[in-house]
């Protein structure tokens, strides 16, 4: 793992404020020099840091300002570049500001890439809209290893066996 990757998951911990807090901001910015490194890779391309420097226009962190369209702009480069991670949380920060069409374009491109929990949610969103989907992505997301969509999926199979065959 490279210097720049430890510095970027550093970032995302202390922002999600994780189990284990490897670094303060205060150690962030002597590691990097600031948000400025961070924004150069992000438009040189560098996945990983798109994807976090979407995360800090969300919530405002080092030098940088909280911005949502910025945030969005970033994490939409990240998804469209191939991290895992940020179709979901695309798909969740579209959530919580109620755009249900952009919630389930970014559910459903995060769980054809084999998100579990991006499946759990779309199964969940799906549930009157189109039971038959429903089911199938929550069946996706129980396969996966995720406890709750198979608690979901197998009280759908027993209360409408039909959709479970």
């Amino acid at each position: 793992m490279t210097k720049i990757s430890r510095i970027y998951i550093a970032i995302i911990v202390a922002l999600f404020g994780g189990l284990f807090c490897f670094s303060t901001p205060a150690d962030l910015k002597a590691a990097d020099g600031g948000s400025q490194r961070l924004i150069q890779d992000a438009h040189r391309g560098i996945i990983e840091a798109q994807y976090t420097l979407g995360h800090l226009y969300f919530r405002g962190f080092l030098e940088v300002e909280k911005d949502w369209r910025r945030s969005v702009f970033w994490l939409e480069q990240a998804a469209r570049g191939g991290h895992h991670d940020a179709p979901f949380d695309l798909g969740m920060l579209y959530l919580n500001m109620g755009n249900r069409d952009k919630t389930l374009y970014w559910l459903r491109y995060a769980a054809e890439a084999n998100h579990m929990d991006a499946a759990y949610f779309l199964g969940l969103a799906l549930a009157e809209q189109n039971p038959r989907e429903s089911a199938e992505f929550l069946k996706q997301s129980a396969d996966a290893g995720h406890r709750e969509a198979g608690e979901k999926y197998r009280e759908i199979c027993l209360a409408t066996p039909a959709l479970c065959q």
